[in-house]
């Protein structure tokens, strides 16, 4: 996709925004019938959530020296505000993929670590979904 191409091209050298990236573009859709693909699709997501809470305040915008004090109010504003939108995507598809359900206390820390842990491996089933775009994200 366009949106694809552009972060492609982006002068991005920050591990954890290539790193959700790559999670976020290997999501899979699922036949709504396939409970198994959904359920790796949930702790995928979990995963993703979970590596965005964790490694939050590594995702700040980069500041420099000279910006003025506007300049890096705004920064902050914009980079806290496409987090958010990330992370309400992203509990968006936790709804999706688990079916709607409310998920409480269901899915344990080391249930979302193993996956990742899987993933990591390269186990874990991949392939692109288009999961909508960026219009919606300040850069």
């Amino acid at each position: 996709t366009a949106e694809k191409c552009l972060l492609e091209m982006l002068p991005v050298k920050n591990g954890v925004f290539r790193r959700l990236q790559e999670l976020i573009e290997g999501l899979e859709v699922f036949p709504e019938s396939d409970a198994d693909g959904w359920k790796d699709t949930l702790f995928d997501t979990l995963a993703i959530l979970s590596l965005l809470d964790s490694k939050r305040s590594l995702l700040e915008p980069v500041f420099n020296q000279d910006d003025s004090t506007d300049i890096f109010i705004s920064k902050s504003s914009i980079g806290e505000r496409n987090i958010e939108a990330l992370r309400s995507k992203i509990e968006e598809l936790i709804k999706i993929s688990s079916g709607g359900q409310d998920l409480g206390s269901n899915i344990g820390k080391e249930t979302v670590n193993s996956n990742v842990s899987r993933q990591k491996n390269g186990r874990g089933r991949r392939a692109n979904a288009n999961l909508g775009n960026l219009d919606n994200i300040d850069i």
